[in-house]
């Protein structure tokens, strides 16, 4: 009897993957932060914020949250000049309102369409997600440095992990197809959700100073 010939371990036939054009290897978080480090003062901004986002949401702060901005991000020039717009009016309402600057970069599409700034930065489906997370990272610091606030929306468990440092206010997006890996999504992320609630009495940690209190309601005796 003659013995088995050995398979090739090469797959020639291709059924695996059969739709995929090519793979690309993609930067690491860490080397992507140390490329474009964050300041001490677009971290005290983003620290300082998050604190007053968690002072309104839980009625220690009687102003309102704003988050303001284009339905999404293309151009890093026109979403900067948006910014350097929005900067002098929310300085000038700040005692009434918090303004963020809305900056989402994702685009919630399974088969159709412009996937956004972070997967196809160049809008020409080539796809350069690397280029497109420097970009996005690049245009959130420049954001924070003119002294807003931002806020994006997390679709996956990926982009959360590069730009996340630099996040005041995110929306996971618990409607869309990838809900089930977003929720899990939201515990990875240290930027705080639109969606978060109160914490329980077991697990309520003492109230943060706010720097403005709530007032108090008149009496109705």
């Amino acid at each position: 009897m003659q013995p088995p010939t050995a398979l090739p371990t090469h797959d020639t036939t291709r059924i695996d993957d059969t739709r995929i054009a090519a793979v690309r290897p993609l930067i690491t978080p860490a080397l992507l932060q140390e490329w474009l480090p964050v300041s001490d003062a677009n971290e005290r901004l983003v620290e300082d914020s998050r604190s007053a986002i968690s002072c309104l949401l839980h009625g220690r702060d009687d102003r309102l949250l704003a988050i303001v901005g284009p339905c999404s991000i293309h151009d890093h020039d026109q979403a900067l000049d948006y910014a350097r717009r929005l900067q002098p009016l929310a300085a000038a309402h700040a005692a009434d309102l918090l303004v963020v600057m809305r900056v989402y970069f994702e685009k919630p599409r399974t088969t159709v369409g412009w996937k956004g700034y972070i997967n196809d930065p160049h809008l020409d489906g080539s796809f350069a997600i690397n280029e497109g997370l420097q970009m996005a990272r690049k245009l959130l610091l420049d954001i924070l440095a003119l002294g807003l606030p931002v806020g994006t929306e997390f679709l996956d468990l990926l982009s959360s992990q590069f730009i996340s440092d630099l996040v005041s206010w995110a929306r996971s997006a618990r409607a869309r197809p990838r809900a089930r890996a977003t929720a899990s999504s939201r515990a990875a992320c240290r930027a705080r959700s639109a969606s978060r609630t109160a914490p329980t009495a077991a697990s309520r940690s003492p109230p943060m100073q706010c720097s403005r209190r709530r007032r108090a309601t008149p009496s109705s005796a």
